[in-house]
């Protein structure tokens, strides 16, 4: 499984890239810092990134539960969860992302003003105290000014709680009996227009981009929701029944071009297509337009979900050398702090008399460098790598 490695690698570099183009492209999303300028070519590298790739870290998560649940049971394997995802996670909100959110809502004297982390016109602070706003401002922004990133690391947490209690109380051999056949194209098709439907009505009441408090407490963007709940779930079935080894090649390429060529597509749509055709895609809402986007996002995610496995396994499935393995252990602590790393790089740059896309790859080889090498030195601290 050295080729899953790898690919969280990838994956974790990407979503550095992704938080890098933030500033420099459009985004529906909230970001603390702007630049004046933006490309073009980052808006449909933003959207393909997000209708796939946080669903291909659910995918790659779910292969590695099955046998860490055969191996602790029950509640060696929730303490190991808890560790590795709420400890990372606690440390992160309680000192870093909490105070220079607090900072930045309440003392404009404070370097952290500068951030723009969102609307405050709802503070009431001549009726309660700065803390019990703070609060207030949190849970109306779904806690995500708090958690950043990390959102990932608590959907982990809940899928995995999810996993124990089916293995404890669901029915026996659901799934975890021997090793079984490889999923075929009718299957997959079936799985793709099964989440194009739920995702298309899930979003008629949650569109893209709109984040609650899942649980009143776990930030979730629920149109994304089904897709990433269903992958981690895949994953879990995809190792029991050894799918990533067992997958034939000729299918896995066939998805990967698949995937391929729905995200080609978008880029043209994107970057010309627009100019001479009315409008075809919707964020959300009972339209056809949001059915179109959710089947076009589907196509992308299912297609690289079943084909980046497959071509990593392929053409990657090799013992890493140093620095290859220096990088699959720091991929962890590299999602973990790159958030502020990203923003701390792109603050400089913000009256830089660059271009968009210039400040994108410098932010992007500096992200991915400084990441990697600051978890890599952390884990070197004794305990550090019990957790990161």
């Amino acid at each position: 499984m050295d080729f899953a490695d790898k690919l969280k690698v990838a994956l974790t570099m990407l979503v550095i890239a992704h938080h890098a183009a933030q500033p420099y492209g459009a985004t529906g999303g909230a970001w603390p810092i702007d630049n004046v300028r933006h490309s073009m070519l980052l808006e449909p590298f933003l959207a393909v990134n997000a209708a796939f790739f946080m669903g291909l870290f659910c995918l790659v998560s779910g292969f590695f539960v099955p046998q860490s649940y055969d191996k602790k049971g029950a509640a060696g394997f929730l303490q190991t969860r808890l560790k590795r995802l709420g400890i990372p996670t606690a440390v992160y909100a309680l000192f870093f992302t909490g105070p220079i959110a607090y900072f930045a809502l309440f003392d404009p004297g404070s370097g952290f003003a500068l951030l723009s982390i969102g609307p405050t016109e709802h503070l009431d602070l001549e009726h309660t105290s700065a803390f019990v706003a703070f609060l207030g401002y949190l849970y109306d922004h779904a806690w995500l000014p708090l958690y950043d990133q990390l959102w990932f690391l608590l959907h982990l947490l809940l899928y995995g709680s999810v996993y124990v209690l089916w293995r404890r109380f669901g029915p026996s051999g659901l799934g975890f009996g021997r090793a079984g056949e490889h999923p075929t194209h009718g299957q997959i098709v079936v799985y793709l227009l099964a989440l194009v439907a739920v995702t298309w009505v899930v979003r008629i009441w949650y569109p893209v981009d709109r984040w609650v408090p899942l649980f009143f407490l776990i930030p979730s963007e629920i149109a994304h929701l089904p897709q990433y709940f269903s992958l981690f779930m895949i994953g879990v079935l995809a190792a029991r029944h050894d799918w990533p080894r067992r997958t034939p090649a000729p299918l896995g390429m066939f998805w990967l071009k698949v995937g391929l060529g729905a995200a080609v597509l978008f880029y043209i749509y994107r970057l010309a297509g627009m100019a001479y055709l009315p409008v075809i895609i919707a964020k959300g809402g009972a339209s056809w337009q949001s059915l179109v986007w959710c089947a076009w996002e589907a196509c992308i995610c299912v297609g690289l979900c079943v084909g980046l496995p497959v071509w990593f396994r392929e053409r990657l499935n090799k013992q890493p050398d140093g620095l290859g393995r220096a990088m699959i252990t720091a991929a962890y602590g590299a999602y973990i702090v790159h958030f502020l790393l990203v923003i701390a790089l792109q603050i400089p740059l913000r009256t830089a008399p660059l271009p968009p896309l210039a400040k994108f790859a410098l932010v992007t080889t500096a992200g991915i460098v400084v990441s990697f090498a600051l978890a890599h030195a952390l884990r070197r601290i004794p305990g550090f790598n019990q957790v990161l």
